[in-house]
This record gives C-alpha cells, structure tokens and sequence, in this order.
C-alpha cells in the first residue's frame, strides 16, 4: 500500500528534545610525532577480496568523492550517487540501477543517503524535499515521510522498527528517533548542540557486535547510539588539539571566523572514518596547522595507535585511499579508481583485472580490519 505521511514536529520535538549524552574514559591518544607506517594489506585485514565492478557504456559511475555511502546486503553492492543507486553482485556484474529522480509524488528530488532495512527495503534521505521516501528493494514505491520543520543530513536503522534520523545544522544536529511504522517520534536529543562549516562533510553510522556507533566532523567523540541517548565509546585525542569546549558554539564569531580560528590554533577535530573489528579500531582523522590527514590502526587491548598513510595493496602497488566506507563488525569497502591502477600499479597487480580499462568503473577492496 503506498503511503504519505506528514509529520510536524515543531511542537513535539521541544519536549522531547534535551542533550543525553553518557562519557567514559577509554581516551585514544594518538601523538602526530610518532613516526608514519605504510602497512600492508595483512597488517590491516584477516580477510580481503578485490571486486572489478562492471563498466559499459551506460554503467559508468561518478568520480569516488561523489558517492554519498556505499552498503551490502544480501550479496550484493550498493552505491549511492547524486541521483541514482547502482546495484552490483558480490562478483561486479551489474544487477540492477535504482532511478526514481523526480518531482512526482512517488520520487524524490535529490539522492544525499540512503540506508537498506533488514527486508530489504530502501529509504532515501531527500533532503531538497525534506523527506524520507521508501522503497522495495525492486525500486517499488512505498511510502513519503514528510519532515516540515527539519532538514536530515543521514539516516540508519537502530533496530526492525526504530528509524534514527540525524538532523543538520538547522536542528543543532540532533538525532531523531522514529517508530518505522507510523513515523510517530519516539524521543530526540543530541551529543553536540552546534557545529559550524561543515558543509559537505558526511557523518558515519558504522556497526559493531549489533551496536549502531556513530561520528561526525568537529568532534572528537565516538558514540553508541540508542533510543534515547548517545553513549560515548571511545574519546579520540590527538596530540592534544582538541578544541576546547563549546569553541563551535560561540555565537559573536561566524563560521568562516571559526574556522580560521581553528587553523590558526592548530586543533584536530574530524574524524572523517571510523571501523571497529574483534581486536582493532580503524579511522582517519584531519585539522591541525598545515592540515594533518593520516590513518591510525588502533590495538583496542591497549588504544595504542599506528599512523599510516598508505596501504601496501601489493608489492607493485602502494596507496593512500581517497575514502573508506564502514560496513558491519569491520567489514569495510576502499574504492580504487581505475586510472589510479593504470598510473601506479604493477603490471603483475593488473594482471588480476585482465579486462580493466583506465576510464572503467573502481575495483572495490572489500576487507575485514583484525
């Protein structure tokens, strides 16, 4: 049955809004002194595979940066473009492209996330619209939630019937939490009341043990994310340059002013990437005068770190991944371009993509972090 459904929360949420965020003490400190590993694909994975998606002529993905997320489900790849979501199995053939770019009633206006339930369905963050438009995993319209009074920057599910919805500047960033049946809203609240000049910027929803984590720019924070309250897992310190507290939320100074305030003084506050395995935490982190952007592999025994810029892929081939997407319990997909293969790789390397053309479609190593 195909449904709209329109929801004002401009009464509601000022109740049920309110700052729930619980701190522990496992702080990650990582010195930016410390000498700089290339670590191998060995030193990272216990388990990884290269997958060659297909290319034709009217299969011809955007440029990496453009991909809004990358997910899997039932065996296969899934990866969200400006207007599209182009469906691959585990092996790279195409299986299907997800188009509904539209001002109808059962389509939407832009493709900024998008997040796959457990059955299979697909909700799309339409943020021109102010909207969450589902639908079956065969491109079938379902159902339009209609947010009037907030903007969404990502959503995710927390379990079967919760929808968590992360909302943007304009509602201080707050989570969102929905019944997935009614769109009634369950509770709202939000781990940091404001941040500035983030545009463009993606926060992540990875996954561990069944637990939903969360990070985002301008925050040092690791979180795990419940119904009612974000419950900090790990505090992210970088040779000390965390901005202090309440810097984002100054209102006699704009963002752009900030934001130069942030340079001048040298702080590290984006964690851009993070993955958790059995025994390691992986994730990427930038700011800082001169604008440090490294990897660090974290011992979760001891949060002792290991910064890197590149991964030895090969004898033949090392490189510093442009983004790293989050999956579940570390599972997590690096997208190569092609042209980068054909300018820095071995010929030995490209001897496992036979057919590989320089202007083709990324190989995707698709790895599991220890």
């Amino acid at each position: 049955m195909k449904k709209i459904f329109f929801y004002s929360l401009f009464v509601v949420y000022a109740f049920l809004s309110c700052d729930k965020t619980n701190i522990n003490n496992d702080t990650i400190f990582i010195t930016l002194s410390s000498e700089k590993s290339t670590l191998t694909l060995t030193d990272l994975f216990e388990s990884c595979r290269f997958v060659s998606l297909e290319t034709n002529d009217t299969l011809l993905l955007d440029k990496i940066e453009n991909f809004s997320k990358i997910l899997t489900y039932d065996n296969c790849i899934y990866i969200g473009e400006l207007k599209t979501i182009s469906v691959f199995d585990a092996n790279g053939k195409f299986v299907k492209k997800i188009n509904r770019y539209g001002e109808g009633a059962d389509t939407y206006l832009s493709l900024y996330n998008f997040m796959i339930w457990k059955d299979g369905t697909i909700s799309i963050n339409d943020r021109l619209s102010q909207s969450i438009v589902s639908y079956s995993n065969d491109g079938v319209f379902l159902d339009r939630f209609r947010l009037k009074d907030i903007s969404i920057l990502d959503i995710t599910y927390l379990n079967d019937t919760l929808l968590v919805a992360k909302a943007d500047y304009n509602n201080k960033f707050k989570f969102y939490i929905f019944n997935r049946n009614t769109y009634e809203l369950i509770d709202s609240y939000w781990p940091v009341s404001r941040r500035r000049f983030t545009y463009g910027m993606h926060d992540c929803f990875p996954r561990y043990e069944g637990k939903l984590l969360f990070n985002e720019p301008q925050n040092n924070l690791i979180y795990e994310i419940t119904k009612d309250s974000a419950a900090v897992r790990y505090i992210v310190d970088i040779d000390g340059k965390t901005p202090p507290v309440g810097f984002w939320e100054q209102q006699n100074m704009t963002g752009y002013e900030l934001n130069n305030e942030r340079l001048k003084e040298g702080y590290i506050d984006n964690i851009n990437f993070y993955a958790e395995g059995s025994i390691s935490i992986l994730l990427q982190f930038n700011g800082g005068t001169g604008v440090h952007e490294h990897y660090a592999l974290i011992d979760k025994s001891n949060l002792k770190p290991v910064l890197f810029n590149e991964i030895v892929f090969d004898p033949g081939f090392k490189w510093k991944p442009l983004k790293m997407y989050a999956l579940e319990d570390g599972w997590i997909v690096i997208p190569i371009p092609a042209y980068i293969l054909y300018e820095q790789a071995s010929e030995d390397f490209l001897l496992r993509f036979p057919d590989l053309k320089e202007d083709d479609n990324p190989i995707l190593c698709i790895a599991k972090i220890k």
